[in-house]
């Protein structure tokens, strides 16, 4: 008789129950149209280890699976890897990922916590955390010595020792206390975050079905008076990010277009940020962009490069329904502190460590404060506000706020029933701090501060040594004249940093001569040419500059300028923002009052000198903990470095400025004859941050000398350039 073979179970390594059904089902209807984007893994037997409901989806639709294969794993090795997939990749809640932790501790108790935390990517203070609980309940056994990966039996260390109900500080050396600081405030985060999701749960089971929000995932468009999307924006590692991000925006804004409301904002990203302005203003058929508004996170997010500012502010495009004649500032609005009638906003992002509404719940969660200034200010009580692709409803927390009617569209179950509960909860009361750990919080906090000292007072030093030697100006401080005819005659590599507003197109003729705006990208391309050589090789150019609206159009001559720019061999760093937080009711009363001004900073090379800490402020939460691009330990994947802390995602001491730069106009010196004076604080900011005590700035737009006598103060050389004989007069008397 035949044998028969038996079929081997490819489900050998499947820890983790099946996917719910209607993750299921939304996983299956992606795959339908993008086909299976992440390989499955396999091991060298074929077993599955990750992607067990791609594999089967794919076998329902009669798609080819990709997949790759790992070999040289131990069974155990194998169970740690599916585990540590799973905790990178699928959406679990705070009692799941910590029970996935669980099962590996009880599966190799006598294993470090370190080593558990590098098998399953998570850090080892949380590791700490459930065996602490573990052995607790006793699950596993208190051991005195684990074993590490080198082979080595080493004391476990998970606790602080106390002595009379105070933390044992003097017994514990430096970077024993910076790691025992470090699981204090992942364990005080974690036990936050529990206590955040049981109430979150109770008040969403506590429901009686009397609602003034729906939250769904049918995709169909409804009328609205309000359209408040935060789409995709195809530049994370998320499953969500459509492969052609062009079209799924331009699908979406298309249908969309059809739902009547008066505005839609566009929460948008500034990699994207011209491509996303041209795909919104084609699609939405019917509506006129109408503003781009600022939202500025003033906390420490996505930290871009060490060499550059932080990227802290989105972008917010705004489009009005055409013929729509209604007023975003009235007298029967509500405006507060937060909810104000300017075109920017400061919100920190949501974070892990944060409580209640704003605690980070979905990885591109926004501020419900940002939430409530546009819905404020775009809606009236009693409308219905919608929301797309609505996370975990940060829109909807802020909408049932103040008054309006909600309705979310979102694909993921499991964000709508969290959703569900913030909305159901949304306000938070809080909590003590353990008053016996502040001691140990409080010595880290002095430890990094000194090290980030010594560690900047080091760059300072070899900074210094490798810069040219500076030459000296020649003449008066300023110069009488057009900058196109007195630039050639600086010295060849003498200037460090150029501090300049320039003539806006034809903004100010009362005052003096301005440029055409078809001329404008060829009159800043020839005056920063004639530039490019006086500059030191580390040099920035920083443009203080805004496009003006005409007949309901934003002009276009700032962004053909700074393509021009890029054309002539200039590398844009970056885009900083200037917040004008008492600027005069200006402008259009169909629009928010005009709060923010572009500083365009432009350099010859990609790694200008730049001190981010010079006006860098106090913080004890340097870094974030979770960002992917960062390893274990909190060293950078790309440069081996951090120059804030010795780990990164922990720390206290000076913040790198961001790229919002809050500064009042009002401080100005009263009876000033100029017509466009800057703050004196946005010049001492920019100097002191770009360049160094005896460095050469010049400003070839100066006018009254505000950014001289900034210099002057910051203990700069300084050289200004202005043609109006009026305004020189002015500029030497300020300076003398």
């Amino acid at each position: 008789m035949p044998r028969t073979k038996t079929p081997r179970d490819l489900t050998k390594y499947q820890l983790l129950p099946p996917l719910d059904a209607d993750t299921y089902a939304g996983l299956k209807a992606n795959i339908a149209v993008n086909g299976v984007q992440v390989p499955i893994v396999r091991d060298e037997k074929g077993y599955i280890l990750d992607g067990f409901a791609r594999a089967k989806i794919a076998k329902e639709l009669g798609y080819e699976c990709p997949s790759v294969t790992v070999k040289g794993l131990s069974d155990q090795e194998k169970r740690s890897q599916v585990r540590a997939l799973n905790l990178a990749r699928r959406h679990l809640d705070y009692q799941a990922k910590r029970q996935i932790i669980a099962d590996e501790i009880k599966e190799n108790p006598d294993r470090s916590n370190r080593w558990i935390a590098r098998s399953l990517g998570v850090h080892h203070a949380t590791v700490i955390a459930v065996r602490n609980e573990l052995s607790s309940t006793g699950h596993v056994d208190q051991l005195g010595a684990l074993l590490g990966r080198d082979g080595k039996i080493r004391p476990a260390i998970g606790t602080i020792t106390a002595t009379n109900g105070k933390a044992h500080v003097p017994d514990l050396d430096e970077d024993e206390i910076l790691r025992a600081a470090t699981a204090i405030r992942l364990r005080r985060n974690e036990e936050r975050s529990r206590q955040q999701f049981e109430k979150e749960e109770q008040a969403r089971t506590k429901l009686n079905g009397k609602r003034t929000w729906t939250l769904t995932d049918d995709q169909k468009v409804v009328r609205c008076d309000l359209l408040i999307a935060d789409p995709p924006f195809g530049i994370t590692d998320e499953p969500w990010d459509p492969k052609d991000v062009e079209g799924f925006n331009r699908e979406w804004s298309r249908r969309w277009a059809a739902c009547g409301a008066d505005f839609v904002a566009i929460f948008w990203c500034q990699p994207k940020l011209w491509e996303g302005r041209k795909w919104f203003d084609e699609s939405l058929k019917g509506y006129e962009f109408q503003q781009m508004l600022v939202w500025h996170a003033d906390n420490q997010c996505g930290p871009k490069s060490h060499s550059l500012l932080k990227q802290t502010w989105y972008p917010i495009f705004v489009y009005r329904k055409q013929g729509s004649k209604r007023k975003v500032i009235t007298d029967s609005k509500t405006w507060s502190t937060e909810c104000r009638q300017l075109d920017c906003h400061v919100a920190a992002v949501p974070q892990s460590g944060y409580r209640g509404e704003d605690l980070k719940q979905h990885p591109c969660q926004k501020s419900s404060s940002a939430m409530r200034w546009l819905i404020n200010a775009f809606s009236d009580p009693g409308a219905m506000v919608c929301s797309l692709f609505a996370g975990v409803a940060p829109c909807g927390v802020a909408a049932v706020q103040l008054g309006r009617r909600y309705r979310g569209i979102e694909q993921s179950a499991e964000y709508r029933k969290i959703a569900e509960g913030r909305i159901a909860a949304y306000k938070d009361q809080p909590q003590q701090d353990d008053q016996d750990e502040e001691e140990i919080l409080r010595a880290a906090a002095e430890i990094r501060q000194r090290r980030v000292a010594e560690r900047l007072k080091q760059i300072q030093e070899r900074r210094q040594q490798s810069r040219p030697v500076q030459i000296k100006k020649r003449g008066g401080p300023v110069l009488h004249g057009d900058c196109l005819d007195l630039i050639p005659t600086l010295e060849d590599e003498s200037v460090s940093l150029v501090v300049t507003s320039p003539p806006y197109a034809q903004q100010r003729s009362g005052h003096y001569a301005g440029v055409p705006e078809e001329d404008y990208p060829d009159f800043t391309v020839q005056w920063m040419s004639a530039l490019a050589s006086k500059m030191t090789p580390d040099g920035s150019v920083f443009l203080v500059i805004r496009p003006h609206v005409r007949d309901g159009v934003l002009s276009d001559y700032v962004l053909r300028t700074r393509l021009a720019l890029r054309e002539a061999g200039w590398h844009e760093c970056e885009e900083l923002i200037w917040v004008k937080p008492d600027s005069p009711p200006l402008g259009s009363k169909l629009r928010p009052r005009r709060a923010w001004e572009s500083i365009l900073w432009f350099s010859r090379c990609a790694q200008p000198y730049a001190d981010l800490k010079a006006c860098g402020k106090e913080s004890d939460r340097l870094g974030f903990n979770g960002a992917i691009k960062f390893a274990e330990g909190g060293v950078s994947e790309k440069t081996a470095w951090h120059p804030c802390v010795e780990s990164f995602g922990k720390g206290n001491g000076v913040a790198r400025i961001t790229d919002v730069i809050v500064a009042n106009v009002g401080g100005n010196e009263p009876g000033l004859d100029h017509p466009a004076v800057f703050p004196l604080a946005l010049a001492d900011h920019l100097i002191r941050t770009f360049s160094q005590i005896g460095d050469l700035v010049l400003d070839p737009f100066c006018g009254s000398a505000q950014t001289l006598l900034a210099a002057k103060g910051c203990k700069r050389r300084y050289l200004g350039i202005e043609r109006e004989e009026k305004y020189v007069r002015i500029a030497l008397g300020r300076l003398r």
